[in-house]
């Protein structure tokens, strides 16, 4: 279990996302949990949910908010003992030593769990992502914007009255400390393990808790190659006549959908695979070009340079074995799409720090598995 700590509007629902999407993309079954939507339901018509239902001394208030904890609670509990549960992500504020360890109280014996506090103190970070979150909150949707920030900095306040950081060291846990500054440092206490390791290592990459207006990486298929007219999967031919047209239109294509006329424009890169027919697609755009062996196309093996018909005549229980679970099937001698995604996780990394648009010039399975990580983010 992944518990979220800190103020409101420190980024934890976004972290939440972000390492869900990560841990979900490496195969690792994930769910998150949001205490704000289950109080949210549980909200009557009637039912004010302005800074006065967060006071520590409202009682109607915290009768609610337990009753949205629980309800969260049992819901984690019977994912994480169903077949599919792996790891889940309990996201709310946290604050204080009691909840923690009533929280702790709930898992001790049954899951393993880790801590991650996000903590800001820069005013200008601060004030830039409230206002994004008052965009987006469903908790002050119809207001305008300054009411909903006078509200919000009241409710933070509320919750800074009792807030208290971590501080026992016999606790595992993440701190993120004014980390989307570039300044800022990560604390990290008793930190063991696989997955653990994992999460600090996306986290220690990927340092903004905050959204980024940064944009995804634009997909493009590459060209028709002389492998593709004879329908051989794999090798390293060159494009075909009709991919060679394809090459030379798509500057035209991309530049009508690159958001380049924005005067907020980021610089462009394309980035290739090292097999010759992603390079001759890119070769006509006007950006800076990068090569990653990472983003080359699935291997196929022992099955290399053949037809689909000619696999299901040579090695027909591989054919077979492939219809029914293209995810894990491997080609023999070859990879899987499992594979695929576990080296193209430095590229997943180097797209989530980059600022600048990347457009990604790709195979199929590598496309499919790059658009799997950021589709469901």
């Amino acid at each position: 279990v992944i518990i979220l700590v800190g103020l409101p509007g420190r980024g934890k629902t976004f972290l939440c996302n972000k390492i869900k999407c990560y841990l979900n993309w490496l195969g690792h079954h994930t769910r998150h949990f949001n205490v704000g939507s289950y109080r949210r339901l549980q909200k009557g018509d009637h039912e004010v949910q302005n800074a006065d239902f967060f006071d520590a001394h409202n009682s109607a208030g915290i009768e609610a908010r337990n009753r949205a904890l629980y309800a969260a609670l049992d819901h984690l509990k019977a994912y994480l003992y169903s077949e599919i549960g792996q790891v889940a992500i309990f996201d709310a504020t946290n604050t204080t030593v009691e909840r923690r360890k009533l929280l702790i109280k709930h898992f001790h014996g049954r899951f393993q769990y880790l801590f991650i506090e996000s903590i800001c103190t820069d005013e200008k970070v601060l004030e830039q992502n409230y206002r994004f979150k008052m965009q987006y909150s469903p908790d002050y949707r119809g207001m305008d914007m300054q009411q909903s920030l006078s509200d919000f900095k009241e409710r933070i306040h509320k919750y800074e009255e009792v807030y208290e950081p971590i501080n026992d060291r016999n606790l595992h846990y993440i701190k993120l400390i004014d980390m989307v500054t570039g300044r800022g440092h990560m604390d990290l206490n008793r930190i063991s393990g696989y997955l653990p390791g994992k999460i600090v290592f996306f986290l220690m990459q990927n340092p903004p808790p905050f959204p980024s207006l940064s944009p995804s990486p634009f997909p493009a298929h590459l060209g028709e190659s002389e492998y593709n007219l004879k329908h051989r999967i794999g090798g390293n031919s060159p494009l075909s006549p009709a991919g060679e047209v394809y090459a030379r239109c798509l500057p035209e294509m991309l530049l009508d959908r690159l958001p380049l006329d924005d005067q907020t424009c980021v610089p462009v890169s394309v980035w290739t695979s090292t097999l010759c027919r992603t390079i001759q697609t890119a070769r006509y755009l006007p950006f800076p070009k990068l090569r990653w062996k990472a983003l080359d196309e699935i291997q196929a093996g022992a099955c290399d340079g053949l037809t689909y018909e000619e696999i299901e005549q040579r090695f027909p229980e591989e054919f077979a074995a492939r219809q029914k679970d293209k995810l894990r099937y491997r080609y023999p001698a070859g990879e899987s799409y499992l594979d695929v995604i576990q080296r193209l996780e430095p590229v997943i990394i180097e797209m989530e720090r980059e600022k600048e648009c990347i457009v990604v010039v790709g195979h199929q399975a590598v496309l499919r598995a790059v658009l799997g990580y950021f589709m469901a983010k």
